[in-house]
């Protein structure tokens, strides 16, 4: 489930960049950089966001959540610890459990049958555990 949500999400227009990220930005220890991107996918799915970055001597990627800014474009902030080259990449997702429970509260509040939408969020906490 997972894979295919990812295969249905867009990311770009991702900021900030020089040339298509073949220059670095420039920040010093103790700023943030506020990374931007455009995530969406087809239909009306919830998409999530994050920022993966790092410090050139890091071997792991550090990860933090991107917040909805307006219509499709997210931004998440991460900041500059020490001085040298950081790398960073903006991933996206359909969250189907965030749109399971969408459309189970609306055909709670209408009030239509629940059965199968049931089986899903159990199947959904399943694979959870």
């Amino acid at each position: 489930m997972t894979k295919h949500g990812l295969q249905r999400v867009i990311v770009g227009h991702v900021t900030p960049e020089i040339d298509a990220g073949r220059f670095y930005i420039k920040r010093i220890p103790g700023e943030s950089i506020r990374v931007e991107a455009d995530i969406f996918t087809d239909g009306h799915d919830h998409v999530r966001g994050q920022v993966l970055y790092k410090h050139e001597s890091d071997k792991n990627w550090l990860r933090v959540p991107m917040n909805l800014m307006s219509n499709d474009r997210w931004q998440g902030l991460f900041d500059v610890e020490k001085t040298g080259f950081y790398s960073y990449t903006v991933i996206g997702w359909v969250d189907h459990p965030l749109t399971w429970h969408e459309g189970f509260v609306k055909k709670y509040q209408d009030p239509q049958h629940m059965g199968v939408e049931l089986l899903i969020g159990a199947d959904f906490l399943e694979a959870m555990l």
